[in-house]
């Protein structure tokens, strides 16, 4: 009787052991449907603008249970994630990849990690590892977090905050770009800044095709809205496509990122304000994915 019983209590304790580490891996990349994260991307050398990650659902693959993304996470080359409930690894569903024992899936990081910990990454000689285990200070909480850094390449460093996900993450290779989480939504609570671009959506009514048109006023001082049609039919509906918005000077230097999203189709308009540019033609473009749409002049005059 007595061997039984401990036998249930060292059962017992090794299924709370798991769950605890489930948990606490889980607080470090809350990916719940419905949470969204504002990142803010910048560089040495381009404009900073924001775009946003939205976990649109769950769904169970290989057994395993997945989260779809709306766009990937800064560095992630897949939209569906987990967190891995034994050992705190983070994977992506990628077909036709293996990664240790999961068929499909490849490795990111383990939250699991204490300091110099290293994740070899599948099929590669590339290494996850562990710089930092110290705290955040996000969105005025002090909160755990866990870095790593992946030296290959591209020099790769991503951040989880506890409580946040992923709150900042940094690419080194002939340029320097890093993505910084600016605000988040976490189980319906608020947290930070989650505004994106100046842009509204007037319209849900299904437009019959792609179309930019002529900003209004023009010429402007130094506010001017653009207006555009995001349509749906085989052509233009493809899940990984973003639509994007980029304002160009006369030399055609890329100055400002007004639309960078996955939009559901609809008439939306969009605001630019140049009060840090002086008069002069610039020129706006819409594109879908690697689709230019149409591009169109413009005229600030102070």
């Amino acid at each position: 009787m007595k061997s039984f019983l401990f036998f249930i209590a060292i059962f017992s304790y090794a299924l709370l052991s798991t769950a605890q580490t489930e948990i606490e891996s889980s607080l470090y990349f809350p990916l719940n449907t419905g949470n969204k994260f504002v990142y803010e991307v910048g560089s040495i050398y381009g404009p900073s603008y924001r775009y946003k990650v939205v976990i649109l659902k769950d769904t169970v693959i290989q057994g395993f249970r997945f989260y779809k993304c709306s766009q990937n996470f800064p560095g992630y080359n897949e939209n569906f994630v987990r967190v891995d409930s034994i050992n705190g690894n983070i994977m992506t569903f990628k077909p036709g990849y293996s990664c240790f024992y999961y068929t499909n899936q490849s490795s990111i990081d383990s939250l699991q990690s204490k300091k110099s910990d290293t994740l070899k990454k599948c099929l590669m000689a590339y290494k996850s590892v562990c710089i930092d285990t110290l705290k955040s200070f996000v969105f005025g909480d002090t909160v755990k977090r866990k870095i790593f850094k992946q030296d290959d390449i591209i020099y790769k460093e991503r951040t989880y905050s506890r409580t946040y996900g992923l709150t900042y993450a940094r690419f080194v290779e002939m340029d320097e770009v890093w993505h910084t989480l600016k605000g988040c939504v976490i189980n319906g609570v608020v947290h930070g800044d989650t505004t994106m671009t100046g842009i509204e959506n007037i319209s849900t009514k299904v437009p019959s095709a792609f179309t930019l048109y002529q900003n209004f006023p023009n010429p402007f001082n130094p506010v001017t809205k653009i207006r555009f049609d995001v349509s749906e039919n085989g052509k233009w509906n493809r899940e990984n496509d973003m639509v994007t918005l980029k304002v160009y000077d006369i030399l055609g230097k890329e100055v400002a990122t007004l639309v960078n999203e996955r939009l559901q189709p609809g008439t939306y308009e969009a605001t630019w304000d140049a009060s840090g540019f002086g008069s002069g033609v610039f020129f706006y473009r819409l594109a879908y994915g690697n689709n230019v749409i149409e591009t169109r002049k413009m005229v600030l005059l102070k």
